[in-house]
């Protein structure tokens, strides 16, 4: 699979911007234009930046597993994410992973 890369910083994270009917793949890290995509290249960009993100929630969660003896309820609240629902129950680590994910991530 091709793989999109800023040739100005060697980056591969990416991110596409539309601009009237143009559809433009920019860096992540240093904002460069890259190129227009057409819809062969759209599919294919959009999957890279899939597997990207994918990538890096498998970090978070390896990172996770690593720690886990630290007091992740206590890192939660710190943080400001919430693991306790407004019932009362706990949320599923699944749902905490996620949020944690779109804190940091997103």
């Amino acid at each position: 699979m091709k793989e999109f890369v800023c040739d100005k910083c060697k980056s591969s994270d990416v991110f596409i911007s539309k601009s009237g009917n143009n559809t433009g793949l920019y860096c992540g890290d240093c904002g460069r234009w890259i190129t227009w995509l057409n819809k062969d290249q759209l599919r294919l960009a959009e999957r890279q930046i899939s597997d990207n993100k994918n990538g890096e929630l498998k970090d978070l969660l390896e990172k996770l597993c690593v720690y886990k003896m630290v007091d992740i309820k206590k890192a939660c609240d710190e943080i400001g994410v919430n693991i306790v629902n407004d019932d009362g129950s706990y949320r599923t680590t699944y749902e905490v992973i996620i949020d944690l994910y779109e804190k940091f991530y997103t």
